[in-house]
């Protein structure tokens, strides 16, 4: 388990984890890194950054996500959610041999 920081972008408040973030709220939470990467398929919500720097993607924020896509040469194609990002490096790099 790692310690995330989530915002509640949805109009209504949400449940993350053991914690209900109010709308417009940005919360810490702790969830493994598989939840967190599942919180990108939930409207509204967004993982702001891991902020236990452990080298996995997960830990990364987006914008430094994208940064290390474009250095590897990964394509990402539209993907703009943090589980969407880390998807398609994880994918790109075990087709490389990379993992």
């Amino acid at each position: 388990m790692a310690t995330f920081t989530v915002k509640n972008n949805a109009p209504g408040a949400r449940g993350v984890g053991s914690v209900l973030i109010e709308a417009g709220a940005t919360s810490e939470v702790e969830l493994t890194d598989e939840e967190a990467n599942l919180l990108g398929d939930f409207e509204g919500v967004e993982v702001i950054e891991g902020n236990e720097d452990d080298g996995s993607l997960s830990s990364m924020k987006v914008d430094d996500l994208k940064a290390l896509a474009e250095e590897e040469g990964i394509d990402i194609g539209d993907a703009t959610r943090k589980a969407d990002i880390v998807s398609a490096i994880e994918l790109a790099r075990e087709e490389a041999g990379q993992q």
